[in-house]
């Protein structure tokens, strides 16, 4: 009986472990350096106070919770950087990535980094609800650029003018076509 019990022992001892194995691995959590609204400020690209009018999730086979997450804001103030008044922010899904989760149709003080040309929020960056000033007094304040931007309007990657000009160079081309279409269609056939 005695090696019996041992044997159970042993058997026990090597399937444990391997039971740790099997099980689920615990996600990490986002652990943010506590900083003050001024370090956020000096840190940040952009800041400016918005509210969400629409999240866009990014749907993959394999969900995670770092899926990219794009969030369109009705830009009210600029405290720093050029923002549109529309603007896209990019982030992750959750805040257990160090997304920043915001809710549509509420209004929050947004402290924005620039990478790759795109605007990016996190859960340690400051973003806050804008329930209360920018705790920063000698930050300025000023409109949004007008328009729409999926992208930082600090580089010259976009502009009112450049889209402007697009614009108008696309109707003209339009225009030039049905000009040369129509005076086409006025020969009609020579006769002779």
């Amino acid at each position: 009986m005695p090696s019996r019990a041992l044997a159970r022992v042993l058997v026990t001892a090597a399937i444990v472990p391997l039971l740790g194995l099997a099980a689920p691995q615990h996600a990490c959590a986002c652990s943010c350096r506590m900083i003050t609204e001024k370090e956020a400020y000096a840190g940040a690209d952009a800041v400016f106070v918005g509210r969400v009018v629409r999240r866009e999730e990014v749907r993959r086979e394999v969900q995670s919770s770092g899926d990219p997450v794009i969030l369109v804001f009705e830009v009210r103030i600029v405290h720093k950087g050029r923002v549109a008044r529309r603007q896209d922010v990019h982030t992750v899904s959750s805040s257990a990535s160090c997304g920043f989760e915001a809710q549509p149709g509420a209004e929050y003080l947004v402290f924005l980094d620039q990478s790759d040309g795109e605007l990016h929020a996190s859960a340690c960056s400051g973003t806050r609800g804008a329930d209360k000033p920018l705790a920063v007094p000698s930050a300025p304040s000023y409109p949004p650029v007008l328009g729409y931007a999926d992208y930082d309007l600090e580089g010259d990657t976009w502009s009112p003018v450049r889209a402007a000009v697009g614009g108008a160079a696309v109707v003209a081309a339009v225009v030039a076509a049905f000009l040369l279409l129509r005076r086409r269609g006025r020969g009609g056939p020579e006769r002779g």
